[in-house]
């Protein structure tokens, strides 16, 4: 495999599970928007949303599994780094939100 198509499908695996996070996030806002257990304001709700870097774990870690089953190397970094990046952006906004509220 050249480096080129490495770099290329490392980049597709992260913004694969950048994509799939989106996903979900639209999802959870839609359940809370329906919901009549959680106010759209409450903490609880914003938890349950930025809550996504734990759901990632459910599609996250099976995807590593089959990855690595198959061999595909440049996806499974890239898939790391997806959720990586979506572990360091919501923990924070998390944290500053629930200080701050």
């Amino acid at each position: 495999m050249s480096q080129r198509n490495e770099v290329l499908e490392t980049v597709l695996g992260a913004f694969s599970i950048l994509g799939i996070n989106i996903l979900v996030f639209i999802l959870l806002v839609l359940f809370l928007a329906n919901s009549h257990y959680f106010s759209n304001t409450s903490t609880a709700g914003v938890a349950f949303i930025f809550g996504i870097s734990i759901y990632q774990f459910i599609y996250v870690v099976p995807a590593i599994i089959w990855l690595k089953r198959r061999q595909q190397w440049a996806w499974l970094k890239g898939v790391i780094i997806g959720a990586a990046i979506t572990v360091l952006l919501t923990g924070p906004c998390f944290v500053l939100y629930a200080s701050l509220g």
